[in-house]
């Protein structure tokens, strides 16, 4: 089984890649971070990202057209209870503008990407603002989690550390971490402010 899945993994390369990780934004499965991870360990940061970003916002698209041609009417009946709380997202999306609030949305951390573009989709949000608020609130993590998998790979490529290098990586990933948690927190305490008001 293990040999399995490191074959499986090793064989997402290019289109493949971009095609499953597609499909994983829209449904949810695989989780993105193995996605991401593995756009890093096999293409580098820099073209990792790219790719993971574009196949997440274009599997989004295809959920979000989904969910609000046939799914939308059946989802809001289900949740009838609900109106005056869907009505008061629409209401807030509205007020703070769709773009910024996708962008803050996709930039906390505490709701992963598919639920979101179902949320997103049950939402007054135009097709421009997901587009565009997703692919840069996904940026800064997408960005992290490729240059772990890049890093990893080149790692596990050459089978040693120069101790300098080492020092520097172990540095910038705490950095990273750190800064993206902070990220994390201001989207979130964005995203609350509407709310209250």
């Amino acid at each position: 089984m293990q040999q399995y899945v490191k074959d499986a993994v090793a064989g997402l390369r290019g289109e493949r890649l971009f095609a499953v990780n597609a499909f994983s934004a829209a449904v949810g499965f695989p989780p993105a971070s193995v996605m991401n991870f593995t756009a890093g360990a096999q293409h580098g940061t820099m073209y990792g990202t790219l790719l993971f970003v574009l196949s997440n916002v274009l599997g989004g698209v295809v959920a979000m057209l989904v969910i609000r041609m046939l799914l939308r009417g059946y989802i809001l009946r289900r949740m009838g209870g609900y109106e005056n709380k869907w009505r008061a997202i629409g209401r807030a999306i509205e007020r703070e503008g769709a773009f910024t609030m996708v962008t803050l949305m996709r930039l906390s951390p505490v709701v992963p990407f598919s639920p979101m573009t179902a949320l997103l989709a049950l939402t007054p949000v135009g097709m421009l603002d997901f587009v565009t608020g997703s692919a840069l609130g996904l940026l800064p993590f997408t960005l992290v989690y490729s240059y772990i998998g890049s890093v990893g790979q080149q790692t596990a490529s050459s089978g040693e550390w120069d101790p300098v290098q080492l020092g520097l990586v172990v540095f910038g990933l705490l950095v990273t971490v750190v800064l993206t948690r902070r990220i994390g927190q201001v989207a979130q305490n964005a995203l609350d402010g509407p709310k209250a008001s």
